[in-house]
């Protein structure tokens, strides 16, 4: 039987004090971080995520919240894949891509990256208590130029070519710019152009762009 991960978040804490129900979300945050790297269908990976991320409001997105994006990325791939099975991977001594997707024969791990506009400080608008971006009208500032934009993917895909990972299979740009001035420019000659320095370490590169997942390298014929 699979665990729902919320059960590990439904302690009653009206009658806690704030440093106990601090302790008690910090327990359960771990509690519910392990069950990420178990195997498991894609689907359920992305049920969890989402679950979580709704009981944890802001703190799923910007604070130790890493590795609940790393699961919906995952779970979301695995879906569009295939997989029969996913799950994150724990970091090494080694550099240890993101997570691992299990198919009849084979098993693939991929290292994934977010890509947004470099001006963006997401711990501020947690700070701040702002509405997030993408849901709610953008400012002039929260723009960000289609050429901007590109050299800050080729920026993220060079740091990661530039880690030696043991075994990684490809890589996936998670794309969060909500505002992009010029993205009717955007094509498939764009994105090549923009990640090629990430094919000196993946074999695969792949964009997750308005919630779709497309492969950039190699060219699908």
């Amino acid at each position: 039987m699979e665990t729902d991960s919320t059960d590990l978040l439904r302690t009653n804490t009206s009658s806690m004090s704030p440093r106990k129900v601090g302790e008690v979300c910090l327990s359960a945050r771990n509690d519910v971080n392990e069950l990420l790297y178990n195997w498991q269908v894609p689907g359920t990976l992305v049920a969890q995520a989402d679950k979580l991320r709704d009981s944890l409001g802001k703190q799923a997105l910007f604070r130790e919240g890493t590795s609940f994006r790393e699961a919906y990325i995952a779970g979301k791939f695995g879906i569009h894949l295939g997989a029969d099975f996913v799950r994150l991977l724990r970091p090494g001594s080694q550099p240890t891509p993101d997570f691992a997707l299990r198919f009849e024969e084979s098993e693939l791990w991929f290292e994934s990256t977010e890509a947004d506009r470099p001006s963006r400080k997401r711990n501020l608008e947690y700070l701040e208590s702002t509405t997030l971006e993408g849901t709610r009208l953008l400012r002039d500032d929260e723009w960000v130029d289609q050429s901007i934009y590109a050299r800050e993917i080729d920026r993220l895909c060079r740091q990661k070519s530039a880690k030696n990972y043991g075994k990684c299979d490809g890589l996936i740009i998670n794309s969060n710019a909500f505002g992009i001035i010029g993205e009717e420019l955007m094509d498939e000659k764009w994105w090549r152009k923009s990640a090629s320095t990430a094919l000196v370490n993946f074999d695969q590169v792949w964009r997750f762009h308005r919630s779709t997942f497309e492969r950039i390298v190699p060219i699908l014929t």
